[in-house]
């Protein structure tokens, strides 16, 4: 008996094959074989629509020109050079591996205007870089910007999807403007200029979301986020997400000084913890009408009036809502507390100088609470803490937040693990 033998090749075999006999094909003077130190070493490779290898900058280049080459299969990676005042590659369509410029203490411009396609972009510790010119990118993996002197971030018009935008320590930038529209690892906007106005108007969803250090966030289209989403220590007035229908584990707002309304109003499932806590203005948290179920826990600490979720019937973990206000009721958490909503360890309600508290017995239900207690004391601790006349340092607000006993010390670190 006879026996054929099939072969199968896959699509990315395919793609490698394609790949190895484009790169056969390339001449060896087009073959990166060691760093470029000098614009000669540029200008041999200017004859090469495609080079094969990684290519590095290094030595005393002042205003390298990558002329004529159109795509570099490899790598393009530009470090430590004190002397580098400007690149550019204006020809240059194609990385195929990532484009990394980093610890260049002079350089004030990037132009790669041409570039659509890259693995991923690091501009990292640029301190004078206040221009860079990548208006064709098409396709990119992970956005870094970090420690530039940029001012307005509006050179990625035609990107739609990235896998990382991380957009931190950046003291001139005062504006973001992206019309990405899924973020599917994270995005991480932290430490940039003062009042930085972030706006994502075509942004539908995200894996991860962390804002910290913003005066003005625009999120009109986002309607899920896969994981957690966090805003620590911004200055927004206005915080409206009310598109967003899931959220799949923590929903954090804390430290945000000047926040006075929060709306999520059609959030319907939230899979972990809500944390809405040292918002000294905020004196309603009356923004989610249609929750239903909270997977986590419940932790609202500040200085509000009025506290309602009004389809809330679900919540997993425990509960900890503090108001120092004496007008705010805590009848309708203990109504949920009785009637075996509340699942956790704890529960505590608390409006002014009045707790209700309950240790439930773990795994159980808070129908059989093992002590229950109301009890008179000073101003809670947990209440919101008032405005500091000096500006709070950026990176240390968010774990000096995190510093209060019980259920929200735990559950509150979740927002700094996001950073």
């Amino acid at each position: 008996m006879a026996f054929t033998k099939k072969f199968f090749i896959t699509s990315s075999a395919l793609a490698l094959l394609s790949r190895a006999s484009s790169n056969s094909s390339i001449p060896s003077s087009c073959t990166v074989k060691s760093a470029a130190t000098a614009q000669s070493d540029l200008d041999s490779l200017s004859s090469c629509k495609t080079i094969s290898g990684s290519l590095t900058l290094s030595g005393n280049l002042i205003n390298p020109t990558l002329n004529g080459v159109q795509v570099i299969d490899g790598d393009l990676n530009i470090e430590n050079s004190a002397d580098i005042v400007a690149f550019n590659a204006n020809s240059l369509t194609e990385i195929t591996g990532d484009l990394l410029l980093q610890n260049l203490t002079s350089i004030q411009t990037l132009s790669l205007e041409s570039l659509n396609s890259v693995g991923s972009i690091s501009l990292v510790a640029l301190p004078v870089m206040d221009n860079f010119v990548i208006t064709s990118l098409t396709s990119a993996d992970n956005i870094v910007i970090s420690d530039t002197a940029v001012s307005t971030l509006q050179g990625f018009n035609n990107l739609k999807k990235v896998e990382v935008f991380n957009i931190n320590n950046n003291p001139n930038l005062v504006s973001i403007d992206s019309p990405i529209k899924s973020i599917s690892n994270g995005l991480s906007i932290s430490s940039n200029g003062d009042d930085l106005a972030l706006v994502f108007d075509q942004l539908i969803w995200a894996n991860n979301i962390t804002v910290l250090g913003a005066g003005e966030v625009e999120f009109p289209l986002l309607t899920k986020v896969n994981q957690s989403i966090g805003f620590i220590n911004n200055t927004f007035e206005y915080l409206n997400i009310d598109n967003v229908t899931e959220i799949g584990v923590t929903f954090n707002v804390v430290s945000n000084d000047e926040l006075t309304e929060l709306s999520a109003s059609n959030l319907e499932t939230l899979g972990g913890a809500l944390v809405i806590a040292n918002n000294s203005k905020l004196t309603n948290v009356t923004g989610f009408p249609s929750l239903t179920s909270i997977g986590g826990a419940l932790d609202v600490i500040g200085p509000f009036d009025s506290f309602s979720i009004p389809k809330l019937n679900s919540i997993k973990g425990g509960a900890d809502v503090e108001s120092n206000k004496t007008n705010f009721s805590c009848d309708a958490l203990n109504k949920l507390e009785k009637s075996g909503k509340i699942q956790g360890n704890v529960y505590k309600c608390k409006a002014g100088s009045s707790s209700t508290t309950a240790t439930l017995s773990s795994g159980t239900s808070s129908g059989s609470a093992t002590t229950m207690a109301t009890s008179a004391s000073g101003s809670s601790s947990a209440s919101a803490s008032s405005t500091s006349s000096t500006k709070k340092s950026k990176a240390a607000a968010p774990a000096q937040s995190m510093n209060k006993a019980g259920l929200f010390g735990g559950l509150a670190a979740v927002a700094v693990a996001m950073l």
